[in-house]
């Protein structure tokens, strides 16, 4: 069996909300509410970045992209929360396959 880490094991929206957040105020821009910040999860950063600075100037969006991917590894990840009952899921997976079970995950270094 293969899981996927992010948005199915585990969830990551509170690092990845806190790490819009912190290249935003790190820019000194406007930070919208986490809910619209969440909004952006999914798309690839450096669009969410030009909507949330509201700019297609490279220099700010790659700045952006740059703080979030130096937040992103050292805390941001730390920040992901394990789905309520996936423990469970997971140890009955284990004993349904008998004892393999395998998790896959990806990031864009876009």
């Amino acid at each position: 069996m293969l899981f996927d880490l992010d948005g199915t094991l585990t969830d990551s929206r509170l690092g990845i909300v806190r790490c819009f957040r912190y290249a935003l105020e790190s820019l000194e821009r406007s930070c919208p509410s986490d809910e619209v910040l969440a909004s952006f999860i999914g798309p690839p950063l450096r669009s969410a970045f030009a909507t949330l600075l509201k700019s297609s100037d490279p220099g700010p969006i790659e700045a952006a992209m740059s703080l979030y991917r130096r937040r992103q590894p050292e805390v941001g990840l730390f920040e992901n929360q394990v789905y309520e009952g996936v423990p469970e899921m997971l140890e009955g997976a284990k004993n349904a396959a008998g004892g393999s079970r395998t998790r896959a995950t990806w990031s864009c270094t876009c």
